[in-house]
């Protein structure tokens, strides 16, 4: 395994920026999830122990109920319910952190205004293919997670006397939750001292778990069971399951933003199956989540429908019927062969 290092000059650059630095905002992807919300919210808490006091944090859409036990979750500007406030923000910023993305249209609505903003645009990300737009850029696939990447990128900006309990909980939040508890992109043993730093600082790891994974409603209960055992299909000839549910569905199950996390997850348990899709009808569009295990390039399957993302989780989205977008999956399901992209 190839060890990820930072890249000094960058470091050193992006550290002489934050000093010169005095309004600075941070954004990330629509659909928040644990990661995107718990890299902003940590590094914002890390520019704060150096000093820096005009922080906004900047989200397209609603987060998930369940990351509020995250400390500042509250004062996250939430650009659907706020856009003026959240546009400012932008406008005013000399510095923009680009956080868990890799291009402006995966900030939804707020994409106009980012690419409209005059500071320079500095991306904090872990996905492939970043756009070729921002001042400095920190891309590192290989990482877990990008709240990993900020520690790391703290540490190498000589800032981690800055990592504080909140931030430290925030970021290992963000690794938990896009590590599944470290059930998939974790191999690296250079994650688990990372995460030793992070409860040094005092991130609680048993309570995090408990207070995201453990801590459900009644409504997200019996909707796991309904998924189990009325919609889930199997191809085991593909090793493929997929499943779907309607705005309909989601209705019956009284469903908040964040209840239908993990369920892609849960299909892969079955022998056999190395991948499945988790079609979701979400207002004007199709929502595809994409998960699998090994060597199974589940972002190949998710650039047919605009997105990617990485070969064990990736998303995309599809314009049309619940029913369209299974049909066009299950076709592409036929004529793919995963063993063509084993070794990529």
């Amino acid at each position: 395994m190839t060890a990820v290092k930072i890249d000094s000059s960058q470091a050193t650059a992006l550290r002489r920026m934050i000093d010169q630095a005095e309004s600075i905002a941070l954004v990330s992807h629509t659909a928040p999830d644990g990661d995107s919300v718990g890299s902003s919210i940590g590094f914002a808490e890390i520019l704060k122990g150096m000093g820096k006091s005009r922080i906004s944090v900047i989200v397209p859409d609603s987060i998930p109920q369940y990351l509020y036990c995250i400390a500042e979750a509250d004062q996250v500007i939430i650009h659907e319910n706020y856009p003026e406030k959240a546009e400012t923000a932008l406008y005013e910023a000399d510095l923009i952190f680009c956080m868990d993305f890799n291009a402006p249209h995966r900030v939804a609505g707020l994409r106009s205004a980012l690419e409209n903003a005059s500071a320079p645009k500095v991306l904090v990300d872990h996905h492939l293919y970043p756009a070729d737009i921002f001042a400095l850029c920190f891309s590192y696939p290989p990482l877990s997670s990008t709240s990993e990447l900020v520690l790391r990128l703290t540490k190498a900006m000589d800032m981690a006397d800055s990592l504080s309990q909140e931030a430290a909980t925030a970021l290992l939040t963000g690794i938990l939750t896009d590590t599944g508890v470290f059930s998939y992109n974790s191999s690296d043993p250079e994650l688990y001292i990372i995460v030793a730093d992070l409860m040094r600082a005092g991130a609680d790891k048993d309570k995090i778990i408990q207070n995201t994974f453990q801590e459900n409603s009644e409504g997200k209960m019996r909707m796991q069971g309904y998924v189990l055992y009325e919609k889930m299909t199997l191809l085991p000839e593909q090793g493929t399951a997929y499943f779907t549910l309607s705005a309909e569905e989601l209705k019956r199950f009284d469903s908040r933003t964040g209840d239908t996390d993990g369920l892609a997850n849960m299909p892969l348990n079955i022998a056999g199956i190395e991948a499945v899709c988790f079609l979701r009808e979400d207002k004007e569009q199709i929502k595809l989540s994409f998960r699998s295990t090994g060597d199974y390039p589940v972002n190949v399957l998710a650039e047919n429908f605009g997105g990617g993302g990485h070969k064990n989780a990736a998303g995309g989205e599809f314009r049309g019927s619940l029913q369209e977008a299974t049909d066009k999956l299950l076709q592409l399901w036929r004529d793919f062969n995963p063993k063509n992209y084993r070794k990529n």
